[in-house]
């Protein structure tokens, strides 16, 4: 099963691994593919985007406890509290961004399927010029345009607050750094067969194989019982005929 890495400290890698984590449209336990809105919250949520929380029926029990109980509603109050901290980290998160993108359904899949295919069709293609062609038509499609934050970073908004458009305006400009040829050309999947992760290979040589640390272990230490299984095979063969 496919999954997503960030390889870099730049303020890009949020956009970069959105960008992967679409391309590789999987999450863990559920099938490849693009089928469920909880996929396009993960995608969101490795974009650094914003976005409504999901209804929450025990969160919103226990707020009702704290709010009918006052604070010394046990445990209910912890969770409540935890509840509040969250609300208040999406509300600082939304002040950035100047807006809260809607909570992802079944009718956003569709859209956003739309969107990766056409980021993928954009990277696949050969020609330099028709590339950037395609890249600058879906920036104007999603209505994307620049802003600066409350803090006076640069980043790029969507004039339409759904969720197809509020991950277009991250993921449109990661496709963008990625238009140089060379830089396509240093895209991997992660050669551990447990993993595929895709990623960008920073390395001078060029010629890294693995997304991690933990997958190059991993594959080390199957490559070393692989052989020691031959061995003991080979030993077994040499006794009496």
């Amino acid at each position: 099963m496919l999954s997503v890495t960030a390889d870099s400290n730049s303020e890009q890698e949020p956009g970069l691994a959105a960008l992967f984590a679409l391309l590789s449209t999987s999450i863990p336990g559920i099938p490849e593919g693009l089928h469920y809105p909880r996929q396009l919250r993960r995608i969101a949520g490795v974009a650094g985007v914003p976005i409504e929380p999901e209804y929450d029926l025990d969160a919103y029990l226990a707020d009702l406890r704290k709010r009918l109980y006052g604070a010394d509603a046990g445990d209910a109050a912890g969770e409540g509290e935890s509840a509040d901290a969250e609300r208040e980290d999406e509300g600082a998160a939304a002040a950035q961004w100047g807006m809260l993108c809607p909570s992802p359904v079944e009718a956003d899949v569709e859209p956003v399927a739309d969107l990766r295919d056409g980021l993928a069709a954009a990277l696949a293609e050969p020609d330099g010029a028709r590339r950037a062609e395609m890249l600058n038509e879906m920036s104007r499609q999603y209505g994307l345009f620049p802003a600066v934050d409350d803090e006076g970073r640069p980043r790029v908004l969507p004039t339409r607050v759904d969720v197809v458009s509020c991950l277009a305006a991250v993921l449109v400009p990661a496709a963008m750094l990625l238009a140089p040829a060379e830089r396509r050309e240093r895209m991997r999947t992660c050669a551990d067969l447990e993993c595929g992760t895709l990623f960008l290979d920073r390395t001078h040589s060029a010629r890294r194989r693995y997304c991690s640390a933990k997958c190059t272990s991993r594959a080390s230490t199957r490559r070393h019982r692989e052989r020691r299984a031959g061995t003991a095979t080979e030993g077994r063969g040499l006794g009496p005929g």
